[in-house]
Order: structure tokens, then C-alpha cells, then sequence
């Protein structure tokens, strides 16, 4: 009998960005993608629960989980690229990713030699640093309150995070994905997110999802329910042009797309509604 556990070696649909020089190639696990599926699930989850508001703005059961998976996610993003320039250029990875955040950008910007003019990294650092407090807030450590500005804002406490905290996770984090979607030289490194339309699945860049169905949503729901934000929604990020400055290397992105008959499940399994019907039998009690 296979176990739960088993499908850990599953690496159906794994996706690896590849760092080829000369007839060898080094293959580096893409993590990013998967936090980001969670995090634009979870918002998405998060936006549902939102629009069903009546009397009280309800908001959310994945409201903490949505911020940190978003936080994850463009961590995890610019950590990839980080590796990618440690062994291209030689240095130091665990020195590399031990920067704060706010500052990664500038130190990969600088590593790949890319043209900053125009780009002002400064107030992406001071988002970032927004989001970092909270983060800290959210875990534990830090009792600092998260700075606010007219452009965005967050939270300054953990117990009043609502979907609006959510939303500025998603826009701070699609910055920083679009900025370096291209940065490295033959790839599209923007995260995917995996689109459910069973039997299928799909994946979309998250740039795309964000733009055709959160920022609709958003509005279509905060008109409904007769509030409005302070963010600003707006989605048009700058981007850096491909570094010019990665030698002899050459990059590739690889996704495994067949998934070995080891971990395929039996056909023709019934439809249920197990745990449904285990949750709708206890909530009884508090219909009676």
C-alpha cells in the first residue's frame, strides 16, 4: 500500500531554471512558483469571502497566510536570482541571501550590472521594508509598527489585518516580479501559478492573473459593497532589460510534464464530499 508520504517524490510539473555553459548544465529548483500559487489562491480565497459581506465586513480566513505567502514568494523570487549570480560570478550565496529584503534589489541590480537610471529602487526598498516589519509582526519578531505612506500601507498590528493588507502584499510583490522578469538573459522568470480546470492543468503568469481578475475584482467588489481603498491599484511596473553582463552563460527553464505511472491514482474514482459531510454534520449543533 503507497503512503501519503510517497508523493513527496512526486516531481510532476516541478519546474528548473537551468545555467548552461558549454556542453553542462546546472539545474536549479524553482520554489517560487509554488509560494506564489498559494499566495494568489489564498488572496483570490480571501477576495470570495469579501463579496459575501452583508451586515459586518467579513474579513477573511486566509488573511494572515495570503500576507505571507506573498512575502515568501518574492523572497524566494529575488533568492533565485541571487543563486543564479553566485555561481556565475562566483560568490557567496548564504552572504548574498542574508541581506534584509528591502535591500535585494539594489544588491541584484548591481551584481547583474543593469541600467538603474530611471528606476527608483529606493521607494521599492521602502516597501519592502513596510513589508518586511510586518512579516516580522506576523512571526514574532518585531513589535515595530509598519511604516505608512500615502502610496501604501499596511496594517500596524497583526489583529487588524484584513484583505486590504492581502492586496498591497500582491501589487508590492508583482513590482518586484515584473522588475525582473527579464533580467536574465533567454527567460521569462515571472512566477506561474497553476490553473485548476480538472482534468487539466494550466499555468498562467501571476502578472496576468493579477491584472484580469484581482484588480477587477477589487473594484467590482468595494463598489458593491459602497467602500473604497487606498491603494493604488494600478499595475504598470517598470522592468529591467536583460543583463548584459552574465559572460558565457546561457539560460533555459525546464518543467517536468508527465508524471511517472508510480503515482498515478486509480481510475474512475467516485465522487465524494467527505469532509463536507464530516464538518456539515458537526456544525449541526449550532442550528439547533
Amino acid at each position: 500500500m503507497r503512503t501519503l508520504e510517497n508523493f513527496r517524490k512526486n516531481d510532476y510539473m516541478r519546474a528548473m531554471l537551468h545555467i548552461i555553459d558549454g556542453d553542462r548544465s546546472l539545474p536549479l529548483l524553482i520554489v517560487h512558483d509554488l509560494l506564489a500559487t498559494d499566495a494568489y489562491y489564498n488572496t483570490l480565497q480571501n477576495l470570495q469571502v469579501l463579496e459575501k459581506s452583508e451586515t459586518v465586513v467579513l474579513n477573511g480566513i486566509k488573511r494572515y497566510s495570503s500576507v505571507l505567502m506573498w512575502y515568501l514568494a518574492v523572497d524566494s523570487y529575488m533568492d533565485k536570482i541571487l543563486q543564479i549570480c553566485s555561481q556565475i560570478y562566483g560568490q557567496d550565496y548564504e552572504n548574498l541571501v542574508s541581506h534584509k529584503i528591502q535591500h535585494k534589489p539594489k544588491l541584484i541590480a548591481d551584481l547583474l550590472s543593469l541600467d538603474q537610471k530611471g528606476f527608483p529602487l529606493e521607494v521599492l526598498s521602502e516597501k519592502l521594508s513596510a513589508f518586511d516589519v510586518l512579516h516580522q509582526q506576523m512571526t514574532g519578531c518585531s513589535k515595530q509598527k509598519a511604516a505608512l505612506s500615502s502610496t501604501y500601507s499596511f496594517s500596524n498590528g497583526i489583529y487588524a489585518i484584513n484583505q486590504s493588507d492581502g492586496i498591497q502584499a500582491m501589487l508590492i510583490a508583482s513590482e518586484v516580479f515584473e522588475l525582473f522578469r527579464n533580467c536574465i538573459p533567454g527567460v521569462d522568470i515571472m512566477p506561474s501559478v497553476e490553473v485548476y480546470m480538472w482534468p487539466e492543468i494550466y499555468f498562467e503568469f501571476v502578472d496576468v492573473l493579477v491584472k484580469k481578475i484581482m484588480i477587477p475584482s477589487i473594484s467590482d467588489i468595494l463598489s458593491k459593497l459602497q467602500i473604497t481603498s487606498d491603494i493604488d491599484l494600478s499595475t504598470d511596473f517598470k522592468r529591467f532589460k536583460p543583463s548584459l553582463n552574465v559572460g558565457r552563460y546561457r539560460f533555459s527553464l525546464s518543467r517536468v510534464t508527465m508524471q511517472h505511472s508510480n503515482f498515478s491514482l486509480p481510475k474512475n474514482l467516485p465522487a465524494t464530499q467527505i469532509v463536507e459531510g464530516f464538518e456539515e454534520e458537526y456544525m449541526k449543533k449550532h442550528t439547533k
